[in-house]
């Protein structure tokens, strides 16, 4: 398959090129890994997997967190400590009947499709701003005596 890809690319005049990453910008359908966290008072935290692609999410797993303060975390210490934790299993190996209630679960809460196109959206505009700084940035350095 790959060598078909290949093929197709190098037949590519580069006039179509420019067609098919214009194509590209405007859908923006590239895959973003997020970690979704739920905290209740008392109750702890759950931390879900996902992948928003498409205008979904398509959910890889699901952690029970005890310590909310810990799911949230984002220390190294707390990275580590949240790896030992059992993952529960794939979510995609859960009865069908669970995989449909958790993801209603999480459309009431509006983890649903329109965050799930909104996601890849906020990302290429993050790195947009953030090219922009950096351009300014390494012009300054560039620029200084």
């Amino acid at each position: 398959m790959e060598d078909n890809q290949n093929s197709q690319q190098q037949n590519l005049s580069p006039s179509d090129e420019d067609e098919e990453e214009g194509d590209d910008l405007e859908s923006l359908t590239f895959p973003v890994r997020c970690l979704i966290t739920i905290s209740k008072p008392g109750a702890g935290s759950i931390s879900v997997d996902t992948i928003a692609q498409d205008g979904s999410f398509i959910v890889e797993s699901i952690s029970n967190i005890k310590d909310s303060a810990l799911a949230t975390a984002s220390t190294a210490e707390a990275d580590w400590e949240k790896r030992g934790l059992y993952s529960g299993p794939p979510f995609a190996e859960l009865d069908e009947e669970l995989q449909v209630a958790f993801e209603k679960y999480l459309e009431e809460r509006q983890i649903d499709g329109d965050l799930a196109n909104f996601v890849p959206n906020y990302v290429f505009h993050k790195d947009q701003v953030e090219y922009t700084h950096w351009l300014k940035d390494l012009k300054g350095f560039v620029a200084a005596k």
